[in-house]
């Protein structure tokens, strides 16, 4: 009775503990925000090219930009603004969106008040998840860096594996 109570107990916790995977059939964009404030390309390339400088120094394969995403980093930069918080709302949005364009894989790395592009990935290595995300296998990237009124950076970087 005793082996069959621990084995009751077993496949409930198995059984119940499960991820369950997040469906693909958005086809919808994500929630965008109100505001459309221009992002600085002059900062997003810099971003880009210490990315990939980085990745190239471990033998990873650099970054391609890719229009399909670049609206999902402009609109969820603007809402970080629009908010004045750094925050990964809404991702499964995105990522869900952009899996239904083809993604295999998506993840996202934000930030907020990093006064120089180096600042923002510098800040990024020294997280545990966020250097995992500049170490993924993505092959594509979208990234958008707005200041807000009061001078403060907040920047968004998508990696898309297709």
């Amino acid at each position: 009775m005793r082996i069959l109570n621990v084995l009751l107990v077993l496949v409930v916790l198995t059984t119940s503990c499960k991820k369950k995977k997040k469906s693909n059939t958005t086809t919808s964009p994500p929630i965008t925000s109100t505001s459309n404030r221009p992002s600085d390309s002059n900062r997003e390339a810099a971003i880009l090219r210490l990315v990939n400088d980085y990745r190239d120094s471990l033998g990873i394969s650099t970054l391609r930009t890719t229009t399909l995403s670049q609206a999902q980093a402009l609109d969820h930069t603007n809402y970080m603004v629009d908010k004045r918080l750094m925050s990964h709302d809404n991702f499964f949005k995105r990522s869900d969106y952009l899996k239904y364009k083809g993604a295999t894989s998506v993840s996202e790395n934000v930030g907020k008040g990093y006064l120089t592009a180096q600042g923002v990935v510098k800040g990024w290595l020294k997280s545990t998840k966020h250097k995992a995300a500049i170490e993924s296998n993505a092959t594509h990237t979208s990234i958008a860096s707005i200041q807000d009124a009061n001078g403060i950076w907040y920047d968004t970087q998508l990696f898309i594996n297709f």
